[in-house]
């Protein structure tokens, strides 16, 4: 009777552990994705007649009340995915850089930047010696940028045109 009695104590205590181990696994893997090792900085993408502007910010806004924190970064890449890759390799394959910039003294020290326009402090290494393509309507893109403290941040976008 003590041995049954002790067995059916036994099997909920054993699942009750059980349980409270799958949630720290749970919360553990959770922090890994919302806390990377690096930075994670926002791109707010906004369109506005036929022009594309770009701001950055600190990417923790889980708060109640969110507060934007505007960040400079030193690089800033546009670029276009030729194909639907499955792996990072095919990714880094079908990458097209349509516009490429960074900072003249690689610090940053750009809050906001609109597509096609040069900001004093950088310099324009893609497209060389021309000025940035015009963008296709209704054609995908991605922006990413790194900043300060080793942020990195990417979004995607869709221009909308003119």
């Amino acid at each position: 009777m003590w041995r049954m009695l002790l067995g059916l104590l036994t099997i909920p205590f054993l699942v009750g552990i059980g349980l409270v181990v799958m949630e720290i696994l749970m919360f553990s893997a959770e922090s890994q994705v919302l806390k990377p090792d690096y930075p994670v900085l926002e791109i707010e993408v906004e369109q506005s007649k036929g022009q594309v502007h770009f701001q950055f910010y600190w990417g923790d806004t889980r708060g109640f009340p969110q507060v934007k924190v505007p960040v400079k970064v030193w690089e800033l890449k546009v670029y276009q995915r030729d194909g639907n890759p499955t792996t990072v390799e095919e990714h880094l394959r079908m990458i097209k850089y349509v516009w490429t910039m960074v900072s003249s003294a690689r610090s940053p020290s750009a809050t906001q930047v609109t597509y096609g326009l040069v900001p004093p402090e950088f310099t324009q290494v893609e497209p060389p010696n021309r000025p940035a393509p015009p963008l296709m309507v209704n054609q995908e893109y991605f922006v990413s940028v790194r900043g300060e403290d080793a942020g990195i941040g990417v979004a995607r976008f869709v221009y909308e045109g003119p």
